[in-house]
């Protein structure tokens, strides 16, 4: 439950600076991208965040495991349906 409640923490102070990014002119431009980007990663934690808890890692271990594998886990998200 803690593991939860971290994540979705996270997810929310991650979100509120694309909101303030949204509002800034010029720079909102990039916003979309970015957030792609964010909920890309997002689901990749969502969805890995299962079978990964079923190997006995915490939340920020899995954050470290995607942190290495990056190109992958943005891959796996982006397939899996922010847009």
């Amino acid at each position: 439950m803690i593991d939860e409640l971290r994540k979705l923490l996270f997810a929310v102070l991650v979100a509120v600076h694309f909101l303030i990014l949204f509002l800034i002119p010029g720079i909102n431009l990039a916003a979309p991208v970015l957030w792609f980007l964010y909920t890309a990663s997002m689901l990749t934690l969502e969805y890995s965040d299962y079978p990964i808890g079923n190997h006995g890692l915490r939340f920020r271990e899995m954050r470290r495991h995607w942190r290495k594998n990056r190109a992958l886990g943005l891959g796996f998200g982006a397939a899996t349906g922010p847009g």
